[in-house]
């Protein structure tokens, strides 16, 4: 019993050593020998393999990446002649010959023959050159060019293609000895360049490259404005812009001031920001008539071709008044409401230091504010003066009255008046629309839909205790009465805190206090 246990043993051990070694089934078999071969650079004779194949049949493959210089052939049913071309390139090669086998062959694998042939001590340069390595097209209708490629090395091949984003407008084809490059029609005025790029076959030789460039298309030359007209109030003022942008292609160009006939003109003039900005400037002066004045300014190219441009200005004519008053005004309902409020002065100032007092008065319907500019808004009237008397100080009790006096309007303009007067209504220098001292307003949903200033007539201010009566006769630049009378209390406000004096023992300062200012 235990003899049969160790012919057990012995056969299942020749079992697994019969599965290590791969053997095949049924007395198959398969030896290739050798398996290395090494062939010399240049001339080297063909090298025989010995193939002993049993009971399979077997045939041969070179493989793909040494086709090209790699040869194997079948020599009966029990070898195998290996030959290799002639290497140019310093570098050693490595190749191989499979042997191969059915894929039902059992355990039976593929052989392979490994072929290593040795560099050339004397190797072949591959090089390519180019005839042109910048090439400059016009922007538009640019006809193709070309350019010759010259090969060094034997079998050597290479490929042209423009790189990255260049693709979109170059465009390259092979031709005999070479290639041609084309380029689309250029859609922008700037130049714009890009890179054709000539890649060899054999990694020895440096790749080259053409610069394209392109010019930009051409445009004719023109001008354009983005204005038509600029009008001007009688003073020179304008509500809107008095800029002119000037757009030129290809062409510079010159501006000059003249009447409707091309005659020149002195009233408006013309301000350029070229070089820096391409735009002008056009300032009027005051029109002292009463009719309405027409010029242009006229920009000319230099360039031929080109008509001229024309923008044509235009100026109010003179207004002998400021008044939008029809009829006389009866201002006792438009004393209902008040407001007043002024700078007290330091002691320390100028006796003849002036203290204007801002005073509103309004009417049912409107409403006013302290904070919002403009003050006013609603529905109905309102009167805003600027009334300058003679010097009132701070006091402690911070309770302040206005002067008992007939304050007469001033014939002089805002911010000149004397003492004791109540300022002239005017406009601002720099917008006729802007109101400047005393004006009396007829507001509607906000807006003001009639105006006027106050020149002429006076203020009379009477006080009993805490009891004001205020007597207003007015006229307007038109000769309309604004008349009307309150009486009753008024609250004057008293803004800021005193101050010591920033000159102590040395010359005073002072002078007018500046008022908070308003106008519409």
């Amino acid at each position: 019993m235990k003899k049969l246990y160790i012919v057990a043993l012995a056969a299942l051990a020749a079992t697994l050593v019969s599965c290590n070694d791969n053997e095949p089934e049924g007395g198959q078999s398969l030896s290739v020998e050798p398996l290395s071969l090494t062939f010399a650079a240049e001339g080297a004779p063909s090298q025989e393999v010995t193939v002993k194949a049993v009971g399979v049949v077997w045939d041969i493959e070179v493989s793909a990446a040494s086709s090209e210089w790699l040869k194997a052939v079948k020599t009966g049913d029990s070898g195998i002649t290996v030959s290799v071309a002639d290497n140019p390139k310093g570098e050693s090669r490595v190749g191989a010959v499979v042997v191969t086998v059915p894929a039902d062959s059992g355990l039976l694998k593929n052989k392979e023959i490994t072929v290593t042939q040795q560099g050339n001590e004397t190797p072949e340069t591959f090089s390519i050159a180019l005839s042109e390595s910048k090439l400059e097209f016009a922007g538009e209708g640019a006809e193709p060019k070309t350019v010759k490629v010259t090969v060094e090395g034997e079998g050597l091949t290479w490929e042209a293609q423009p790189e990255g984003t260049a693709a979109s407008w170059i465009t390259v084809e092979t031709v005999e000895d070479g290639f041609s490059v084309s380029v689309s029609d250029n859609p922008d005025t700037n130049k714009r360049e890009g890179v054709v790029t000539v890649t060899p076959s054999e990694e020895s030789a440096e790749p080259r490259s053409v610069i394209v460039i392109q010019d930009g298309k051409i445009v004719p030359p023109s001008l354009s404005v983005d204005v038509e007209e600029i009008r001007f109030d009688y003073r020179g003022n304008t509500a809107n812009s008095s800029s002119i942008l000037v757009t030129a292609e290809n062409t510079d160009w010159e501006a000059v001031a003249e009447g409707e006939t091309g005659e020149s003109v002195e009233w408006f003039s013309i301000i350029s920001s070229m070089p820096d900005y391409p735009s002008l400037f056009v300032e009027a002066t005051s029109n002292p008539d009463m009719v309405e004045r027409t010029g242009y300014v006229v920009i000319t190219a230099t360039a031929e071709g080109v008509e001229p441009v024309r923008v044509r200005i235009v100026q109010d004519a003179a207004v002998d008044h400021l008044s939008e008053l029809t009829a006389d005004v009866d201002l006792t309902p438009v004393l209902k409401n008040h407001y007043i409020m002024f700078n007290p002065s330091n002691d320390w100032e100028p006796a003849e230091t002036i203290s204007r007092f801002d005073c509103r008065f309004w009417g049912d319907g409107i409403e006013h504010s302290t904070i919002m500019w403009p003050p006013f808004s609603g529905t109905g009237e309102y009167i805003m003066l600027t009334l300058n008397t003679s010097k009132v100080e701070f006091n402690d009790e911070k309770i302040y009255y206005i002067p008992d006096f007939q304050y007469p309007v001033a014939e002089e303009e805002y911010g000149l008046e004397p003492v004791n007067t109540v300022s002239r209504g005017g406009v601002s220098s720099w917008d006729v629309n802007t109101t400047t001292g005393s004006w009396y307003y007829r507001m509607e949903n906000g807006t003001v839909v009639e105006k006027a200033p106050i020149v002429a007539g006076s203020m009379t201010v009477a006080r009993d205790s805490d009891t004001y009566t205020v007597k207003m006769e007015f006229e307007d630049d038109l000769g309309f009465k604004l008349a009307g009378e309150y009486t009753g209390t008024l609250d004057v406000i008293g803004n800021g805190d005193p101050y010591p004096n920033p000159f102590p023992g040395g010359d005073e300062g002072g002078g007018e206090i500046v008022d908070p200012g308003f106008g519409q």
